[in-house]
């Protein structure tokens, strides 16, 4: 296989951040109003794999992230809220015009929470898949645009799985 056709890509990120300032607990459900945020370290990874040159007729990409988020601090109220979460993904780009390509694209990600409080499982999956059009405008301005179907379940038995509508721009 041509290797201009192919593309590896990888990324490995790091960040220390922080919850809106002023709101704490947001994520639990007890809002406090506080002069010092809930403050987190999150490390990702992403790799992607793509098939296609700038003028094939089909790109076929398949992508894998990993994200860990902890927080760092106010752990009475935050330890519930570290989590990992492990996703993988495929993309159709079908050129219907030199510059207009058809877009189909499919996703799946799991999020496992590393505390429980009171036994309630908050682990999840979520999938979605879209389809859309991207173009390119000019040489430097692209775009993109996506609809389709998003579903989240979270394992816990107690609550059913949500179907929702879903949209990227």
């Amino acid at each position: 296989l041509p290797l201009t056709k192919q593309r590896l890509d990888f990324n490995i990120g790091y960040i220390h951040g922080h919850d809106a300032s002023g709101l704490l607990g947001s994520q639990t459900g007890a809002e406090l109003r506080s002069n010092e945020p809930d403050e987190w370290d999150e490390g990702q990874f992403d790799a992607g794999y793509r098939f296609g040159g700038p003028n094939a007729l089909a790109v076929n990409s398949l992508s894998f992230n990993y994200r860990e988020r902890e927080y760092a601090n106010n752990h009475s109220r935050t330890d519930v809220l570290d989590f990992s979460s492990r996703a993988v993904g495929y993309e159709l780009a079908y050129a219907y015009t030199r510059k207009t390509s058809v877009v189909f694209n499919v996703a799946q990600r799991a999020i496992n929470y590393d505390l429980r409080p009171a036994g309630v499982n908050r682990d999840g999956d979520e999938v979605s898949a879209l389809v859309g059009l991207r173009w390119v405008a000019t040489g430097k301005t692209t775009g993109n645009i996506n609809v389709g179907a998003r579903s989240y379940a979270v394992d816990s038995r107690a609550r059913p799985a949500k179907q929702t509508l879903t949209w990227k721009l």
